[in-house]
């Protein structure tokens, strides 16, 4: 069994989805909830499957994605040779030709049943253990043709031939999903671009309120305003609080309040209850002298 899973919120995004599932070279992905409990499993078919057929629409046929390195053997192969071709190669399937013709198509899941139900392999041929007729597309078919192809006969691959039915190349759900690797990456860039903007905008919305807000603080020359942080760290004060309280900007940046208002004699239990007030009313007034 594979030992380490991936696994994805039941969230995520289907570019995402593309995403992982392209960069770990998987067809499976486990599903986990917010507690990182297994809420399931989707596959590349679940996706395909799923998809409406306009996502494939940029792709305008199927040779720009069809896998042309090809290993294909005669008909009469032995099984072995086949099967540890195909494990050496990490082949997921091996077509069967005859003259450069597709007759049928050897896969994983044929291997697995094979040992499943006790089959001897050692003096078997492909011919006798094949899936066929198998499916063909031209390779100017538009993608989402070939996908609804898939769909419909609810297979996970299509041999791919030329005007004269030789084997040309093969096209599987792993290379339409690779394919739209592209619409993902367009799919990042107009998110970037959207955060990009607001970002531009906050920024400047920042600057202008910023630029305001110090034009009030250091023209108010009749009133001391000092500002913090709610644990009482000191982030502003203007020139006249500056005269006042003796302080310069450089001494009372990140001062405690409750230090400079101490010094004041300002009672402490009067400025909890006036904190405590704004808890509850958002602001509140008092004078000390």
């Amino acid at each position: 069994m594979s030992k380490s899973l991936v696994s994805v919120k039941k969230d995520i995004n289907v570019y995402e989805l593309y995403d992982q599932l392209i960069n770990n070279n998987i067809r499976h992905l486990v599903v986990v909830d917010d507690e990182n409990n297994t809420a399931g499993i989707i596959t590349q078919t679940d996706i395909i499957s799923n998809l409406g057929l306009e996502y494939f629409f940029d792709i305008k046929d199927v040779s720009k994605i069809m896998t042309r390195n090809l290993t294909t053997v005669p008909e009469k192969s032995l099984l072995p040779d086949i099967i540890s071709n195909m494990a050496d190669h990490s082949f997921s399937c091996i077509i069967v030709e005859r003259k450069k013709k597709p007759i049928g198509i050897f896969t994983e899941r044929d291997v697995v049943d094979l040992y499943n139900r006790g089959v001897d392999l050692k003096t078997l041929t492909v011919d006798k253990v094949m899936s066929s007729p198998v499916i063909t597309v031209s390779t100017k078919i538009p993608l989402y043709k070939a996908v609804k192809t898939m769909n419909n006969n609810r297979v996970r691959r299509l041999i791919v031939v030329d005007a004269k039915g030789y084997i040309t190349g093969l096209i599987t759900q792993y290379d339409i999903v690779k394919g739209l690797e592209a619409k993902y990456i367009e799919f990042l860039k107009e998110i970037i671009s959207q955060k990009e903007k607001i970002l531009e905008e906050t920024e400047n919305d920042l600057v202008e309120k910023t630029a305001y807000l110090e034009n009030i603080l250091s023209s108010s020359t009749n009133m001391a305003i000092i500002a913090s942080h709610l644990d009482f760290k000191i982030l502003y004060c203007n020139p006249t609080a500056e005269n006042i309280f003796g302080y310069n900007v450089n001494s009372i940046s990140k001062t405690n309040l409750k230090k400079v208002l101490g010094k004041e004699n300002l009672e402490e239990i009067r400025f909890n209850r006036a904190m405590k007030l704004i808890e509850n009313k958002g602001d509140y007034d008092f004078m000390i002298e």
